[in-house]
């Protein structure tokens, strides 16, 4: 298995001299797709937390998202600080079980546009949570409602009442620029559970108390003052 991880870190090294930014991203996160495959594999394999999936990885999976209508399969990293989300989509949760996914828009998560109200979405948590948190809950959920808000004005709620799923992207999807302030927020709720009305989506938004300092402005967190970015 160690050369298998040798030749990876080899392309990626090869890859970020031959390809220029953008498609140094997309070599990136599929490259880190294919190594944490063998890293969920073997911990559903053992019922044990995931190891890192490469020497010196910062982050590791911690869930597997998937949609079938639209075929779409991630896994899901521990954190949505910028720098782990090159390799998949970051995963935080709140207290009171409210799960935030945040991914790029022109890699992981560029499906987000394609999902409907009604589409059933899949969060598979691995056996052991990555960190203290633990995280876990439903495995099955449907689409509430989607919602494009701009990160200078609103930001989200991690500690919303739940069980409830937010994946948030940067919005316009298909922007040929870095930095909008606009977010795509998509709200799910578990299947077997009463709908969500209108105001109960819209919930997960909260005003930032200061204006942040920059449009990437992130997860409101009331227990920490740290702030998440991210933004393409």
């Amino acid at each position: 298995m160690s050369v298998r991880i040798g030749m990876a870190v080899a392309l990626l090294a090869a890859a970020s001299l031959l390809l220029g930014h953008a498609g140094w991203i997309h070599v990136k996160g599929s490259i880190g797709q294919w190594l944490m495959e063998r890293t969920w594999s073997m911990s559903e394999r053992d019922g044990t937390e995931p190891e890192l999936p490469w020497p010196g990885a910062r982050t590791r999976p911690v869930a597997r998202l998937f949609v079938p209508d639209l075929d779409v399969d991630r896994l899901v990293v521990d954190g949505i600080e910028l720098p782990k989300l090159a390799w998949g989509p970051g995963l935080v949760t709140g207290h009171r079980d409210h799960h935030v996914i945040a991914g790029h828009r022109d890699t992981h998560f560029r499906f987000l546009g394609n999902l409907r109200t009604g589409d059933d979405v899949q969060l598979q948590f691995a056996p052991v949570g990555a960190t203290d948190a633990r995280p876990s809950g439903p495995s099955d959920w449907i689409v509430a409602g989607s919602k494009v808000v701009d990160s200078r004005t609103a930001r989200i709620d991690l500690d919303a009442p739940g069980p409830r799923l937010t994946l948030v992207t940067c919005y316009p999807l298909d922007a040929g620029f870095a930095g909008t302030p606009l977010r795509l927020v998509v709200s799910a709720r578990p299947r077997h559970d009463d709908p969500l009305s209108e105001a109960s989506a819209a919930s997960v938004l909260t005003a930032p108390a200061n204006a942040p300092d920059n449009a990437l402005s992130g997860v409101a967190q009331p227990r920490k003052e740290e702030r998440y970015s991210w933004a393409r």
